[in-house]
């Protein structure tokens, strides 16, 4: 199994917890392709993603499907069987979210600290 990651526009800790966890985990993958934020240059960021990141303009839109359409390419060259996209862009605004999902949290940390 290959991992191909991107990661973009973040205004929290993701990088350096991907970065964290993609040097853990990496050992146990075919191959890793990670891009993040820090390594691409400002101009290949839309405008309205460095400028506002929480706004989903058409050019937005547009770089996401590129980011699809190139993992797509990618699994296409490396002849892979399945792929599997997530999208992490999740905003919480219940306070109560985590309260009421504390057993899928607690599963998803386990599966960390195993790893």
């Amino acid at each position: 199994m290959s991992l191909y990651v991107r990661s973009d526009h973040n205004q929290d800790s993701t990088l350096e917890i991907l970065s964290l966890w993609l040097d853990r985990v990496s050992p146990l993958y075919h191959h890793v392709n990670a891009t993040m934020e820090s390594d691409w240059s400002e101009d290949s960021l839309p405008k309205s993603a460095r400028d506002k990141p929480a706004e989903w303009t058409g050019e937005r839109f547009s770089h996401i499907i590129r980011l699809r359409e190139e993992a797509l390419q990618e699994a296409r060259r490396t002849w892979a069987d399945r792929t599997f996209f997530l999208d992490a862009d999740v905003f919480l605004t219940d306070k109560n979210t985590i309260r009421y999902n504390q057993f899928l949290l607690l599963y998803m940390l386990l599966l960390l600290l195993l790893l």
